[in-house]
């Protein structure tokens, strides 16, 4: 769905798209080539954190959600089995990528993500548009049973075995704030070789997700 607005660019990426590739050379997308200087990244912390962006020229803030709605800034988190969410508001122009790994979707940054774009720019969830991207599937995802109660008992969605489906709690989520355009990429980034994958090899390596208007 999201691939259907002109002037909206983004991507979920794959091993190719690694972060700090994309940080230094910029990445291509569709038409456009969007330069270091046009992306804005975070210092993510697993927080409920969300910034309002109006400037690429920020010192890298700890957050774990970024909202703007100004052209030319392009959005950018990065994750190897969290879950990457990108939300869009054609009516009002607002665009928000959001980094949910387990703390933050206990956390509900997805909703707080959505109320901030309510509250700072008067968006209305009929119009917000969700694309949930790879990550790690429930039946790979298991924890011990401190982990999983917590989870279970914050209203995450869980499966036997103690296994936490976090890209299920975080479209519970979505549906909550009354989001009802979602968009979810199935594959799991534990599975699929084209994703890194902490919980596969551990790798300090993270594909980008993106989002922005030209």
């Amino acid at each position: 769905m999201l691939n259907n607005f002109d002037g909206l660019y983004h991507f979920f990426g794959e091993t190719f798209e690694e972060i700090e590739t994309v940080l230094t050379n910029g990445v291509s997308i569709s038409d456009i080539h969007v330069e270091p200087e046009q992306i804005l990244t975070v210092n993510q912390i697993h927080s409920s954190t969300v910034i309002r962006v109006n400037s690429t020229k920020l010192r890298i803030p700890e957050a774990d959600g970024l909202i703007t709605n100004q052209r030319g800034i392009y959005l950018c988190i990065r994750t190897a089995d969290c879950v990457p969410l990108l939300l869009y508001d054609s009516m009002k122009q607002v665009c928000a990528a959001v980094h949910s790994g387990r703390e933050g979707t206990l956390k509900n940054i997805t909703g707080i993500c959505i109320a901030a774009m309510q509250k700072w720019y008067g968006c209305e969830v009929a119009n917000i548009i969700a694309g949930v991207g790879p990550a790690i599937i429930g039946r790979n995802y298991q924890v011990d049973s401190n982990c999983f109660n917590n989870f279970k008992n914050a209203g995450g969605c869980v499966l036997p075995c103690s296994k936490l489906d976090v890209t299920g709690t975080v479209i519970n989520q979505l549906t909550t704030c009354g989001v009802t355009q979602i968009e979810v990429l199935p594959q799991c980034t534990f599975e699929n070789e084209k994703f890194y994958s902490y919980r596969r090899n551990q790798t300090k390596l993270r594909q980008a997700t993106l989002i922005g208007m030209s």
